[in-house]
């Protein structure tokens, strides 16, 4: 589950360095350079929050491919239709959560 204006996230659309939060800012990284829209690096930031959640939403589906990829046992539970993998992201202005297919 992401969320929509998402401060980690805009910490790496920032290439911010945060102390002991760089280590999770580091993870997010992949997400903001697989969106590939807007192309202009100025636009490409956290004042940009159709990008911010671009990115957030992005993230999610790399996380679910990053649980698939490294856990055998969720990965054999999915393939045998005992759990879903399913990503989401929330919406903090007005509560909603939209549910990934």
């Amino acid at each position: 589950l992401g969320h929509t204006g998402c401060g980690a996230i805009k910490g790496a659309c920032d290439d911010v360095k945060m102390g002991n939060l760089t280590h999770l800012i580091e993870k997010i990284k992949p997400a903001v350079s697989e969106v590939k829209s807007p192309k202009n690096p100025l636009q490409r930031t956290s004042k940009n929050l159709e990008f911010v959640d671009a990115v957030a939403e992005k993230n999610v589906y790399l996380t679910i491919e990053n649980i698939r990829e490294q856990s055998e046992i969720l990965r054999d539970m999915e393939n045998n239709k005992e759990i879903m993998i399913i990503g989401a992201m929330y919406d903090i202005s007005d509560g909603s959560v939209t549910f990934f297919e």
